[in-house]
């Protein structure tokens, strides 16, 4: 069934994003930041590389990060305002989805935000 759908917001958007990141002792070898959007065609996109899928290489100069037991990829959605407006609450508009499936901003919790002209 996947993630619930965040709430739209007035004059906003929702954009969904997802990281790629590379497992310990490599890095990114492709240009971009491995942070991809879904476009309006459900294709993630990045906005360096467009379609093209990141790849992992070798990192011989990486040191290896403390493991975590259990860890979990993190879901997060960052809200915006169109042309014009401008995030009008306090927050980041960043979201992150709770283990009670509600999204959530560190600043405001479950408070949506607003944006104005």
């Amino acid at each position: 069934d996947g993630c619930p759908k965040p709430p739209e917001i007035a004059h906003g958007y929702v954009e969904h994003s997802v990281r790629y990141q590379c497992k310990n002792y490599y890095k990114l070898r492709t240009e971009g930041d491995g942070v991809y959007t879904l476009n309006n065609e459900k294709q993630w996109i990045n906005k360096a590389v467009g379609d093209k899928l990141p790849e992992c290489e070798a990192d011989d100069g990486c040191p290896k990060p403390p493991e975590i037991a259990h860890g979990y990829v993190e879901h997060s959605v960052r809200y915006q305002c169109k042309n014009y407006y401008k995030l009008r609450t306090e927050g980041d508009g960043v979201y992150t989805l709770n283990n009670e499936k509600q999204w959530i901003n560190k600043a405001v919790g479950d408070k949506l935000p607003e944006c104005e002209a």
